[in-house]
């Protein structure tokens, strides 16, 4: 291994005495005979923690050429590159033995679906005897081996980490959500999948990307840039693209290198993958799916119609992969409830609570739109919007819940150093005189309101934190879970 580093960062300034057994950035993380890689960040430097790396165990560190905190007067073997972010996937990977080549390696992008989508795609693998884990927003999973994760996709050096303990757990699959942001910051540099997903582009992240076009152009490097067109298992890697917008048509046109396999929540004449017959209830669908002129019926126990078409990116997908789309389809019957997508929320009530993660403005059209096909009374929306995030798409979630809901109560989601009044002011730009609308910054009252408002037949959603467990106010996390609280008020 040390030659291998060698031959990558060139000699380090003092031969490295003992043996490397993992690559942390995170200075906290560092335990004993860890490789310590200074990050530059927006809010932290790691080149400021190296001592507090030293003494927590570190061997060995890899700094920036040039950084006012750089010289090689440490007591362990120091590194020095012009780009620590560049190299931090390409050694974890070393380090750990390339545990992502071992695997076959699927990665899920787009502004919404990627979890469901990741965990339907999982639960289909293992009924078909490919043992598979996931990586996502809800945290790291296979079998009995769970671990939470701070970011959607995590930093290059936890990836792989992730790899190496599910293949020595025994994992032969993963499928994890790769985020734009993962993707612009190099976190899957290192990762060459053997198929990917594009489930849609919608507004979100424009804070980070600055406009739509370049956030469908980072999206789109996960097909041009990390898929290994190599023949591994006598399989040839593949794409799945959701053609239903017109990002998707232009993604699926430019793909060249590999197969695409598309699907779509209707038949356009030229997708490959689509749905007839849709009949929805709060907990499940039932539909038809078309797969390349083979009709099956699914059900699938999984509220939200929008999760109708996740389950159709996961038959596209196992049909790519060789399997028997009528297996497929039945393994999706047996689906576990994704955690706060279109959760309901166990009650003697009579009416239904809905708690769904839907924070942009497509999202919260989806399932505003699916609770209003399905319910008998009325829709009760209680919603507000991320503080420090992008601001733009704030008017827009104001008018979509005040036009298709008919009341709305909105609230504080997680305001972090914004103040709460303002992001909920720039809500209230957007709404409009269609519907009862109420302001109570207190989330908690929010969700007391609205469950006091409620009459028979009555849908409420609570929309926008999904299985969050917490509250983001300034710099601190506040125990908050939008189920338990609605439970709690339901029962006291």
């Amino acid at each position: 291994m040390l030659s291998a580093l060698d031959n990558l960062l060139g000699k380090p300034s003092t031969p490295v005495m003992a043996t490397i057994t993992g690559v942390k950035h995170d200075s906290r993380e560092v335990v004993d005979g860890d490789l310590y890689v200074c990050l530059e960040g927006s809010e932290h430097d790691g080149h400021q923690y190296i001592n507090d790396a030293i003494r927590r165990g570190a061997v060995a560190i890899v700094v920036s050429a040039g950084h006012e905190f750089t010289d090689l007067s440490y007591p362990v073997s120091v590194w020095i590159v012009s780009d620590t972010r560049e190299v931090l996937g390409l050694l974890a990977a070393v380090v750990y033995g390339y545990p992502c080549n071992k695997l076959f390696l699927t990665g899920v992008t787009g502004t919404n679906g990627k979890t469901s989508t990741t965990r339907m795609m999982a639960h289909v693998a293992n009924e078909m005897g490919l043992s598979t884990g996931t990586i996502g927003t809800l945290g790291a999973f296979y079998k009995e081996w769970t671990l939470p994760t701070a970011r959607t996709t995590p930093e290059a050096s936890t990836l792989q980490h992730m790899f190496a303990s599910m293949l020595a757990a025994g994992a032969e699959g993963l499928v994890f959500e790769v985020a734009s942001h993962a993707l612009s910051q190099g976190r899957v540099n290192n990762c060459l999948f053997d198929a990917v997903v594009f489930t849609n582009l919608t507004q979100d992240h424009l804070d980070y990307h600055g406009d739509m076009q370049s956030y469908f152009q980072t999206k789109s490097t996960l097909f041009y840039d990390h898929v290994d067109r190599s023949i591994r298992g006598g399989k040839l890697p593949f794409a799945v693209i959701n053609t239903s917008s017109h990002w998707g048509m232009e993604l699926a046109l430019n793909v060249k290198s590999i197969p695409v396999i598309t699907y779509a929540l209707v038949d356009s004449g030229d997708v490959d993958v689509f749905s007839e017959n849709v009949c929805l209830s709060p907990t499940g669908s039932v539909f038809r799916c078309c797969y390349k002129g083979l009709k099956v019926d699914v059900r699938l126990p999984i509220g939200g119609g929008f999760q109708v078409e996740n389950a159709l990116a996961c038959i596209a997908w196992g049909g790519a992969h060789g399997w028997d789309i009528q297996r497929v389809c039945q393994a999706l019957q047996t689906c576990p409830q994704v955690p706060g997508r279109f959760e309901a929320v166990e009650s003697t009530a009579p009416f239904d609570v809905i708690v769904d993660y839907a924070h942009s403005p497509d999202g919260l059209y989806a399932v505003l739109t699916s609770i209003r096909g399905l319910c008998k009374g009325r829709v009760i929306c209680v919603f507000g919007c991320g503080g420090d995030r992008d601001k733009t798409k704030r008017p827009r979630m104001g008018m979509i819940a005040s036009d298709l809901a008919d009341v709305v109560i909105v609230t504080s989601d997680n305001p972090r150093t914004e103040d709460p009044e303002r992001i909920i002011a720039d809500i209230l730009a957007g709404a409009t005189d269609s519907c009862r609308l109420f302001v109570e910054t207190d989330r908690r009252a929010a969700i007391q309101r609205a469950l006091a408002l409620a009459l028979t037949d009555d849908v409420i959603l609570i929309a926008g934190k999904g299985h969050e467990d917490y509250q983001i106010i300034g710099d601190h996390k506040h125990p908050f879970d939008d189920r338990l609280v609605a439970k709690e008020i339901l029962f006291s």
